[in-house]
This record gives C-alpha cells, structure tokens and sequence, in this order.
C-alpha cells in the first residue's frame, strides 16, 4: 500500500514513470531517554529499548554521541 497514492496520482496524470528520491543512508537518530538506553561497547554503541523489545547497534567510527536539550540521545554521522 505505501506509494499508492503516486501510483494513482501518475495514472490520473497520464505519466508512464513515477520520479522518487532515495536515501543512501540515515544522517541522525534520536532516541527518547524515557524509552532507550545506550551503553558504549569497545567501538560500538548498542541502544536498546527499555522494554527489551528492540536493540540497535551502531560504530562509534561512523556515529556520534550527544544529548539534546531535552535530555535525549541524538546519534548523528
């Protein structure tokens, strides 16, 4: 279903091709601080949800660390 909406939109208008962007990567993250941990393993960081439901690992080569002002982790390239 995700896109439909363009597929419609280009047939109504005739058009063969439906032009998009693509990201190669994401450039920032932000984790809310009541919801997520992050603890620093050697050259990784591991971020993990306090329910125990999901867990994010990310090179501390390629990320790095901060908090914004209201206290919640931002990891950006």
């Amino acid at each position: 279903m995700d896109g439909l909406h363009r597929v419609r939109l280009a047939r109504y208008l005739g058009e063969a091709e439906i032009p998009l962007i693509t990201y190669e990567y994401a450039r920032k993250y932000i984790f809310t601080k009541a919801k997520w941990t992050i603890k620093r393993n050697a050259n990784k960081y591991k971020v993990s949800s306090l329910s125990g439901y999901k867990a994010y690992t990310f090179n501390t080569s390629e990320w790095k660390l901060k908090a914004d002002e209201m206290g919640n982790f931002v990891l950006s390239r």
